[in-house]
């Protein structure tokens, strides 16, 4: 079924856009790095999910590498060193717990990374959060919706916020209903499908320096 290569697919045709809409030489990079993680290890994953065999270090990958440039991406965002120091403190806490959960809790060989993809996730809402209060303290200067920033934090608040939940409690969902899980997963893609359409909106904007905005 397509809907199960939806986290693959999008973000392929989205690059592609993206590379033509010359975003290499903006703060936007770092989405399109992001992107570029999403087609490779989403598709290793779906195509070692084909072939039955093991795939949950790839999740593990993904949500470190997904973390890392989203965060790269924030602070070339933002220039107040409040922000980023948050985001400082925020990477190394995250780090810490993604080495332990690893290493004691969820260990790549055996479980999916649900502790770590919902510390992260939430880590990263928070960093949008900071953006749109941002957003309503500053006097307004240009129209926010036309602005490749507000439809990127909107994509990835979107994306989040909306699977916080199902990436807390999907390891558990695989031990209780492990019947469901595919379809619960085919949620997820579909989400991510959104995603991509609010960074495609995002990317027909106007393009931004890469330099800090606040």
């Amino acid at each position: 079924m397509i809907i199960n290569y939806l986290d693959t697919l999008p973000p392929l045709l989205l690059l592609v856009f993206a590379t033509k809409r010359r975003i290499w030489a903006t703060r936007e990079q770092f989405i399109g790095y992001y992107l570029l993680v999403q087609v490779v290890l989403n598709g290793v994953a779906n195509f070692l999910n084909e072939l039955d065999w093991h795939n949950l270090y790839i999740y593990h990958l993904n949500i470190l590498f997904s973390f890392a440039l989203i965060t790269l991406y924030f602070w070339h965002l933002f220039s107040n060193q409040l922000l980023r120091q948050f985001l400082v403190v925020g990477s190394i806490g995250f780090a810490a717990f993604y080495v332990f959960n690893i290493t004691f809790l969820e260990k790549p060989d055996s479980a999916f990374s649900s502790n770590s993809l919902g510390l992260g996730s939430l880590f990263i809402v928070l960093y949008c959060l900071l953006y749109f209060t941002r957003l309503l303290l500053k006097p307004a200067t240009e129209n926010m919706f036309r602005t490749r920033t507000f439809w990127i934090a909107q994509a990835l608040f979107m994306y989040y916020v909306s699977n916080f939940f199902l990436f807390i409690s999907y390891r558990r969902l695989t031990e209780l209903r492990p019947q469901d899980i595919r379809f619960v997963w085919q949620i997820h893609n579909f989400i991510f499908l959104m995603m991509c359409a609010y960074l495609l909106i995002g990317f027909l904007c106007k393009s931004s320096p890469l330099k800090s905005e606040s």
